[in-house]
């Protein structure tokens, strides 16, 4: 027998490394084409119920039940959910039971707000007679295997709402969250925090009325359409802020928008088709602000010469233009004459600079993650020759102002800072008119972005 038994010769296996794959395969016969929302809430069937839900929180063992009274709140937790809406397509129907004489009331409707219903869940609506009936989901079915898609559950009333049923949901809610009807519309999430609620319902308070406040100051009933403030006994029109705010707003938000009158400019197309910072703001698109004008001054309106029968410029009554002051950024306007250009002026009195700066700088804000610990909310319109916002902005140096810092991370597909809107919006009052008027429809343009995103 030998000493030693000759031992099976050791190989060293390399481990199998797991295949990593992505979540979302894609191919060519993958359309990957995404219908929000919008779709699904038009083209659902139904009478619109407003009701209050109460989603179970489960977890990986927990079974679906309704509302057990006995059971305590950590073992039987719901997230209510205020405002939503229900699509009835089948007409609640009502049968008596012959033996005990209970009425038993059940009906159908869809979900498509992004709820996923499970059976055993909740809904509080109204019945019809001034009470509010507990209904619960004894089935729910996805109709579709898409992304976004509708639910549809039927539904039992199993109580009216009483003081005992209060005391019960006060104990077993540990959140609660909104229906945003208006984020349906635009294909956004639906259901929000309380505080986001909150927060949009105030914004669209503030987004109305400001609107509102902007057409009442700058509208002309004289000319029917907008005219740069500032300088008493002239009239100054810029062409790229009266387009600008027509592309943003809808028609109803305000009494004049639906006559807003744009005025012909065409006589310097090749000028005054060039595209500004308002451009790069509505395309997002940053190249715009290297590219684009620039710098403006003021022209004469008299220069507009052409096409009296198509409402020039010149034959309005209104004496000056808004006017690029960088043409040479345009090849074509090298070949026409440059009368326009040459008249062009840049006058810190026209229109009227702020008295104050301080006063137009406001409060310096502090907010994390900022380069600058003391943020200038705005700067002033006239501070330099560059058009509505500062030297810094263009060349993309430091001493932004809070409002540019929120334009130029629009701009690059960010999302507005609520803070910094806030803070916009409580300092607005004390702004003066030059800066009202051209910073008021870009922060409009923030706060709506803010309300699709959320």
């Amino acid at each position: 027998m030998p000493v030693f038994e000759p031992q099976p010769e050791v190989v060293n296996e390399q481990p199998v490394e797991p295949r990593v794959t992505k979540p979302y395969y894609r191919s060519n016969v993958v359309d990957t084409q995404y219908t929000n929302r919008k779709s699904l809430i038009l083209n659902t069937e139904g009478r619109p119920w407003r009701v209050n839900y109460y989603q179970q929180v489960l977890g990986e063992e927990d079974a679906l039940s309704g509302l057990q009274e006995r059971r305590v709140a950590a073992r039987q937790q719901y997230i209510e959910i205020k405002d939503v809406i229900l699509k009835v397509n089948t007409p609640t129907s009502t049968n008596q039971d012959d033996v005990t004489k209970t009425l038993n009331i059940d009906g159908s409707a869809y979900v498509v707000n992004g709820i996923i219903p499970n059976k055993g869940d909740h809904f509080v609506g109204d019945v019809g007679d001034g009470r509010q009936g507990v209904f619960q989901i004894t089935n729910s079915e996805r109709l579709s295997l898409l992304k976004d898609t509708v639910h549809q559950v039927s539904y039992k009333l199993v109580q009216y709402v009483d003081d005992n049923f209060d005391y019960q949901m006060d104990w077993k809610i540990v959140k609660t969250l909104y229906e945003y009807r208006d984020e349906m519309r635009y294909g956004s999430k639906t259901i929000i925090e309380e505080g986001e609620f909150s927060r949009l319902r105030d914004y669209d308070t503030v987004y109305h009325a400001m609107l509102a406040e902007f057409m009442q100051d700058f509208w002309s009933n004289e000319f029917h359409t907008l005219l740069v403030p500032g300088n008493p006994g002239t009239s100054t029109y810029d062409h790229f802020m009266t387009s600008f705010v027509t592309k943003l707003f809808d028609i109803h938000n305000a009494p004049h928008y639906r006559h807003l009158r744009v005025l012909n400019v065409n006589d310097d197309y090749n000028v005054m088709s060039c595209e500004t910072v308002l451009d790069a703001i509505i395309k997002r698109q940053s190249s715009i602000i290297r590219h684009g004008v620039q710098k403006t001054g003021v022209g004469f309106a008299r220069n507009f010469k052409f096409h009296p029968m198509f409402n020039s410029i010149t034959y309005t009554g209104i004496q000056y233009v808004i006017y690029p002051s960088d043409t040479s950024k345009k090849i074509d306007y090298q070949l026409i004459d440059r009368t326009k250009a040459s008249e062009v002026f840049y006058n810190e009195n026209m229109p009227l600079k702020s008295q104050s700066l301080e006063q137009m700088y406001g409060e310096s804000i502090v907010l994390p993650g900022f380069p600058e610990s003391g943020l200038a909310l705005i700067k002033p319109v006239l501070v330099d020759d560059y058009y509505i916002f500062s030297e810094a902005f263009y060349n993309g140096q430091a001493g932004l102002s809070a409002l540019e810092y929120q334009v130029q991370a629009f701009i690059q597909g960010g999302v507005p800072d609520y803070k910094i809107l806030d803070a916009l919006i409580k300092q607005r009052q004390y702004w003066q008119v030059l800066e009202k008027y051209y910073y008021t429809p870009i922060l409009l343009l923030l706060i709506y972005a803010y309300s699709r995103v959320l």
